[in-house]
This record gives C-alpha cells, sequence and structure tokens, in this order.
C-alpha cells in the first residue's frame, strides 16, 4: 500500500494518477488539505524511512587549525528515520527506487561522521519533467 497526495485541479496530476499504478489499498489523498505540509506543485508518494546509514567519499580535506592534510575520506552518514515526500512516476519506479535505494542502506552506526535527517539529494528520486514549465 502507498499513500499519495495529488492536487485533482492539475492535468498533470490526474494524469499522474491515472497512469500510476494504484490498486484499491492504496490512498490517495488531495495536496490541498490543510494538513498536508509538503510539495504542492506535483504529486507525492509517503516514503517511510527508518533509521539508515551510508557512506560517502568526500574529496581531500585540509584541516584548518593545524594544517593537516587528510586526503580522500570515506565517511559514514546516519540518515535519522522520517516519512518523505517524493515524486515517482509510476509504482513500478517506486517499488525500483526502493529496491534499489532504501533497501541498500545499511543500518545506522554508533558513532556517525554525520547525521542527515532526509534521503540525501544525490539518493532521491528525480523530479517530473513537466515540473519546469511551472518555474519563475
Amino acid at each position: 500500500m502507498v499513500d499519495a497526495w495529488y492536487n485533482e485541479d492539475i492535468e498533470e496530476h490526474r494524469e499522474w494518477k491515472e497512469n500510476f499504478g494504484f490498486i484499491e489499498s492504496d490512498n490517495i489523498k488531495d495536496n490541498k488539505d490543510i494538513n498536508y505540509k509538503g510539495p504542492k506543485l506535483y504529486p507525492t508518494i509517503e516514503v517511510t524511512v527508518s533509521n539508515k546509514s551510508y557512506k560517502r567519499t568526500e574529496p581531500e580535506w585540509v584541516n584548518p587549525v593545524t594544517g593537516e592534510e587528510l586526503g580522500e575520506q570515506e565517511i559514514t552518514i546516519n540518515i535519522e528515520e522520517h516519512i518523505g515526500l517524493y515524486y515517482f512516476e509510476t509504482k513500478s519506479a517506486y517499488n525500483s527506487w526502493v529496491a534499489s535505494t532504501l533497501d541498500t542502506l545499511d543500518d545506522p552506526v554508533e558513532e556517525p561522521d554525520g547525521v542527515e535527517t532526509g534521503i540525501a539529494p544525490d539518493k532521491r528520486p528525480d523530479l517530473p519533467s513537466w515540473l519546469s514549465k511551472y518555474s519563475t
């Protein structure tokens, strides 16, 4: 089951809803509801992200206090548990992203190099191409 938010007054949202691949048990909500605090210009799917972690490589770094050159570093980032609101073109794209991104994240580590409250931008799904026509 997925929880989705969309605006039935916007043509692209209606087309998205028709093509997403929803099933009867999915919960489709109106993003004009005052309780919805996410993006309004594009439809979203609620994604529950549990406490996880991932590794990333940082380029060469010089300690500004000591001047010590540490070179390229692999760091571990913990991701705090949260509910994310992300755009997916289809249910298949959603399932693929969960399998290739969320399901590949590691359990949180005891002493991370950093903590994020959401999924890193380079791990998020792409926004819809039609969104550019609403940019100012």
